[in-house]
């Protein structure tokens, strides 16, 4: 169950949109060393997946959001050792893979907007893997 209640944007809809406004001005210049603490006790109920949509939709050019599916396929394709499982077979999205899950995002943008020209960002590489790991289900 996720950490807000029985949908994962339980926690989320308790915050008001200005306080949520409020609370996304410090990314900008910030990393997720000082973010996802900040976060963590900035709103309460919430887990790593709702954090991370947070911090995307604020910097999609730099934050990407962690989902089941993303991750399935960079294991699939890349098999990294920081994708791990739970007892029910599902990816563990706590803190540690989120920082390695958007260090993977960014890595793969640079690479990609290198090899096309085309901007990519963390969150458009995120919706690609997102897109690759629905497949795989």
């Amino acid at each position: 169950m996720p950490v807000g209640g029985t949908e994962p944007l339980d926690g989320l809809k308790q915050v008001a949109d200005d306080r949520l406004l409020s609370l996304t001005r410090p990314v900008d210049g910030r990393d997720l060393d000082y973010l996802l603490p900040w976060f963590r006790g900035a709103i309460s109920g919430v887990g790593i997946a709702s954090i991370s949509a947070v911090l995307t939709a604020a910097r999609p050019d730099r934050f990407s959001v962690i989902d089941e599916f993303a991750l399935r396929a960079v294991d699939f394709h890349y098999h990294p050792s920081w994708t791990r499982r739970d007892k029910s077979r599902k990816f563990i999205q706590d803190e540690k893979t989120y920082i390695e899950f958007v260090k993977f995002c960014r890595e793969r943008g640079a690479e990609l907007t290198r090899q096309t020209g085309k901007l990519w960002t963390p969150r458009d590489i995120e919706m690609a893997l997102w897109a690759i790991g629905k497949e795989l289900d």
